[in-house]
């Protein structure tokens, strides 16, 4: 069973002490006991920064109006 996280791995495959070479039908189990007692049998770490900033500078324009041609209509336009 392997673990991923953000910052690196951890593999717990059940093959540490005391219950190494146990007769248990499900290889799980011994995992989930590594585990569980904090017996990792390897581990990796991912080095760098892990932060990243991304700045986007972006501007919009728009303009609208309304135009009155008889009191019954009224037309609305806009340009984005």
């Amino acid at each position: 069973m392997s673990l991923p996280d953000s910052s690196g791995a951890f593999t717990f495959d059940g093959t540490q002490v005391p219950w190494a070479g146990a007769n248990v039908s499900n290889a799980n189990l011994l995992s989930l006991a590594d585990f569980l007692a904090g017996d990792v049998s390897t581990s990796a770490l991912d080095l760098g920064d892990p932060k990243r900033q991304v700045f986007i500078n972006t501007f919009a324009l728009s303009a609208q109006d309304t135009y009155n041609t008889v009191p019954r209509l009224t037309v609305d336009y806009g340009l984005r």
